[in-house]
């Protein structure tokens, strides 16, 4: 067997030699069409393969992947590699219609997080891109156009007119949802990985899963429960050394799957995927807001109500709480349908 894997290494080194010397090359071939003139300094650097090569051991052998020793092996992103990219303002204009229509209804993202890496984004696109630095986070990408994906099916007719210049709102989403699934397969997903994948895959999914077709929308669920439980979703980040808000998005992830899955499972009357804890042990997501997710205020608050030592907050009467409600409507619908998933 050590001989064997000894062929087999030495068979994968080359082959990814190869393709990084293809990949460099055609980088820098699109670089120079895009730009037409950069320094040859410039160029050297910009022509190397952006992703070092990496023999690691099998990752089922982990019980919690960290998303960062999962990034998709797959070559930088330049801006001539996107389309159907809307303009700065109508990106703002799909990512508001998101936040207020999709991630209202079912939260998955952690939206300061995400916020953080849109506005990265943009300011690469306008700016760094320009000067052949190449995006530092293939992954988010899909992420991106879920998110405009998203909005487009949300915002109203009489700003998709104005702002968009079109009346159809299937040509609008269909372009986004079409780059996302073509961004996905770029990613490689879902044979490599990531936390941002997997959010990409289950927003665009659950937009376009019928009632009507359960067995359908279950396949997609399906492969959602393996990549959740290969990124170890299935366990509680509590176990291991994870940031809050990162702790809070795996959380999110997991629920919204148990979510789909129960739903599906009414619908078509056949027995859910996700039944015996035995196989996980993934808390109800957190129903407090989004900037105070890990604080010290979040922590005792959730540690009093568990324990009968004070009344949840009710967001629509700050007499509960004596002032402004620590806790977020739209994540005490999502902490709801946690317990009816369970159920």
């Amino acid at each position: 067997m050590e001989e064997l894997n000894q062929l087999l290494g030495n068979q994968n080194q080359s082959h990814d030699l190869a393709a990084c010397s293809d990949t460099a090359t055609e980088v820098s071939s699109k670089r120079r069409q895009r730009k037409g003139s950069i320094s040859s300094q410039t160029t050297s650097q910009t022509t190397r393969s952006p992703f070092p090569l990496v023999f690691s051991e099998p990752i089922q052998k982990a019980v919690c992947i960290p998303s960062a020793y999962l990034s998709p092996n797959d070559k930088a992103v330049e801006p001539y590699m996107l389309e159907h990219v809307p303009t700065k303002w109508q990106s703002d204009i799909l990512y508001k219609a998101f936040m207020s229509g999709v991630h209202s209804l079912s939260p998955i993202i952690h939206p300061p997080m995400i916020l953080n890496l849109y506005k990265a984004f943009w300011e690469w696109y306008d700016c760094k891109s320009y000067t052949g630095e190449p995006y530092p986070s293939p992954s988010f990408i899909p992420l991106l156009y879920a998110i405009w994906f998203g909005g487009s099916v949300s915002i109203s007719m009489s700003t998709m007119e104005t702002e968009f210049n079109t009346s159809s709102r299937a040509m609008l989403s269909t372009k986004y949802s079409e780059e996302v699934t073509c961004w996905l397969a770029k990613i490689s997903f879902p044979h490599s990985v990531t936390l941002h994948g997997l959010a990409a895959y289950l927003i665009a999914q659950t937009i376009l899963s019928r009632e009507e077709e359960p067995l359908a929308s279950s396949l997609f669920v399906s492969l959602a429960v393996r990549v959740a439980q290969t990124l170890g979703l299935h366990r509680d980040p509590a176990h291991f050394n994870i940031d809050p808000w990162e702790a809070e998005f795996r959380r999110r992830l997991w629920w919204h799957i148990m979510h789909m899955d129960a739903v599906i499972a009414m619908s078509s009357g056949l027995p859910p995927l996700l039944t015996d804890t035995t196989y996980w042990d993934v808390r109800e997501t957190s129903e407090v807001k989004d900037t105070l997710v890990g604080t010290a205020e979040a922590k005792q608050y959730e540690e009093f109500v568990a324990h009968g030592q004070r009344p949840p907050d009710n967001p629509d009467d700050p007499t509960v709480c004596g002032g402004p409600s620590i806790v977020n409507v739209y994540y005490l619908n999502a902490k709801a349908k946690c317990i009816m998933a369970r159920e």
